[in-house]
């Protein structure tokens, strides 16, 4: 059975959550397969009687029992039995958004093929429908669901790693441009304009240390800074198992030092936030997920840049979904270092794994010059003079 949640003491329904942003009178709703409904209700109250309304039709909706021979059955297993071999996995972004949804969506496609009749003669058709960015996507589990099928002995026509047999499309183009040191500077001196100075924190340091926005909120004076360096144990290394702690000393790093200073000052006019980034909105509220009233939450701070970007109007002829994001900062911050002899330092720098991953996120920021070898015709060869 789930957890109940509460809100001011009050248990909530069970699928109903609040709002992630924490905003009043706003509530989410989950169903079956994952989706989140968003609704309206002014009270804890009129939210758990939608809650406990939505419930009731799910269970007059509820599908009969799932036989045994369907894909679907033998996905809601699988998923199962990786979350019970690895406990952490339910906590980790790509698996609740990307993973799990693929596996899903796979059982839900071939619904009405039985699994010991499932071969690559039905999956290659719905494969070569996809984009090479959904593929990508979802080759990796789709391949564990497979052989773990295999090992089952529920698919007998299929072959380990059966994705791996089947054409890839190539990859799309990336709508996002690149940013330039320009168009930072114009953001970065536009946000006190709309009074969110702190952007102007967040994006210094991003580009000096190459943080994710995860990172850079998570930052407290009291656990990454003594004074003489700052440090941090990268979120997303640790996650996949090979955890990194880098360290800047402010004696090499002087304009962060400065940077962290200014924060440190900013903090004790915020209550003494101990986080590096705090701002001190009109209205705080202060939620479950906060620890201090005043600190950045991640969506916050994606917020909060791209209202200081939309300001300068520099990307408008773009949709707002092309336009650069906070994370292309730390792309712009790889860019800088581009001309370094060692390359692995930078690599260690960004917590990546391989340099093929630093060179992409370097890749994009210049255009080659060549310069033409060849001498221009003769006036005999070209046969007359303009």
């Amino acid at each position: 059975m789930a957890k109940t949640l509460y809100f001011n003491g009050v248990p909530l329904a069970e699928n109903l959550l609040q709002d992630n942003r924490k905003r009043e009178g706003r509530w989410r709703y989950r169903w079956p397969d994952g989706s989140l409904q968003n609704f309206e209700a002014k009270t804890v109250q009129e939210a758990n009687n939608f809650a406990m309304e939505a419930n009731q039709q799910r269970e007059k909706l509820a599908d009969p029992a799932i036989p045994e021979n369907a894909c679907e059955f033998w996905a809601e297993k699988y998923i199962t039995h990786r979350e019970a071999i690895d406990p952490n996995l339910v906590n980790k972004a790509a698996w609740k958004t990307r993973n799990r949804s693929a596996i899903r969506e796979f059982s839900k496609e071939f619904a009405g093929v039985p699994i010991y009749h499932l071969s690559l003669k039905h999956i290659r058709p719905w494969w070569d429908s996809l984009t090479g960015n959904a593929q990508r996507n979802k080759k990796s589990e789709l391949n564990r669901f497979c052989n773990h099928l295999i090992a089952e002995e529920v698919a007998n026509n299929l072959q380990p790693h059966p994705f791996n047999l089947l054409m890839m499309r190539p990859a799309g183009a990336k709508l996002r441009p690149r940013m330039t040191l320009k168009e930072y500077w114009t953001i970065y001196n536009a946000a006190p304009e709309v009074g969110l100075d702190y952007i102007q924190d967040a994006m210094a340091l991003a580009l000096l240390t190459f943080m994710r926005r995860a990172d850079l909120c998570a930052l407290r004076f009291d656990e990454h800074s003594d004074g003489e360096s700052l440090w941090k144990l990268i979120s997303k290394s640790t996650a996949q198992g090979k955890p990194r702690r880098l360290r800047w000393l402010f004696s090499q790093w002087p304009e962060l030092r400065s940077i962290v200073s200014r924060c440190r000052e900013k903090s004790m006019r915020h209550q003494r936030c101990p986080f590096l980034l705090s701002h001190m909105s009109k209205r705080s509220v202060m939620g479950d997920v906060k620890i201090h009233q005043h600190q950045i939450l991640p969506d916050r701070l994606s917020d909060d840049f791209a209202l200081v970007r939309d300001h300068t109007g520099i990307y408008n002829k773009l949709p707002k979904a092309n336009r650069p994001g906070l994370h292309e900062v730390r792309s712009l911050g790889s860019h800088l270092y581009e001309d370094e002899d060692d390359q692995t330092k930078l690599m260690n720098a960004m917590a990546h794994s391989d340099i093929e991953m630093t060179k992409h996120y370097q890749s994009g920021h210049k255009i080659e010059d060549i310069e033409i070898g060849i001498e221009e015709l003769s006036l005999k060869k070209l046969g007359g003079s303009f």
